[in-house]
């Protein structure tokens, strides 16, 4: 009754083969030095993120205190800067304006009256 007794009294597992289980230590430090590497690299892509952004917060920090330390200028000098910006902010506009009918002339003679009614229009900026 061999069959009988094997139902009535269950056998013991046999104990994994230590090369079983040095197979599966190995895979589980395999898996955490990948992870470790994974990790490593994030951290370094973060960190060349973060010196990017300060890089370029210090360019802007820099661009700002070179724009505020301008020499004292003359009256005329002012002027001469001041009449620089308002053609260039004109310009901008009277092309985004034109622009919707660029498609009936040719582009010289597109850049010939976006001049001209810009320097019309910063004339008549200039004497208000």
């Amino acid at each position: 009754m061999p069959a009988l007794d094997a139902w009535i009294r269950p056998q013991r597992p046999e104990p994994p083969k230590k090369e079983a289980v040095e197979a599966v230590i190995a895979a589980a430090r395999a898996t955490a030095m990948a992870v470790a590497i994974q990790k490593a690299e994030e951290e370094a892509k973060e960190l060349a993120i973060a010196e990017e952004k300060s890089k370029q917060i210090e360019k802007k920090r820099a661009r700002k205190e070179k724009e505020k330390k301008k020499p004292n200028l003359s009256k005329e000098e002012k002027e001469a800067l001041k009449e620089k910006k308002l053609k260039k902010m004109v310009g901008a506009v009277v092309v985004k304006t034109m622009s919707k009918y660029q498609k009936y002339m040719d582009h010289d003679q597109f850049k010939k009256y976006a001049k001209e009614v810009r320097r019309v229009l910063s004339t008549f900026y200039s004497l208000r």
